[in-house]
């Protein structure tokens, strides 16, 4: 778990270097970069909760992102190339 962060931005490297699943835990805003694919996204992140504000990529389908979230304040979802 990766808890109690003002602001994370999180890489595809990032989720590539963890062995198992990763949940992270009242971040203030959380970033998803836009190298990351869904799949890897999919496979490693296990939740999202109590976070202010969310950042994932165009590329990301919002619903399936939504049910990996808790206590979410507000998921922005970010046009490719826009950071």
């Amino acid at each position: 778990m990766i808890p109690d962060i003002n602001e994370l931005v999180i890489s595809k490297r990032d989720l590539e270097s963890v062995e198992e699943h990763v949940s992270f835990r009242n971040i203030g805003t959380l970033v998803f970069d836009d190298d990351i694919p869904y799949e890897l996204f999919e496979k490693k992140v296990a939740s999202i909760a109590m976070c202010d504000k969310v950042v994932i990529p165009g590329s990301f389908p919002k619903l399936k992102v939504l049910t990996k979230c808790k206590l979410v304040k507000t998921v922005e979802v970010r046009e490719r190339g826009s950071q």
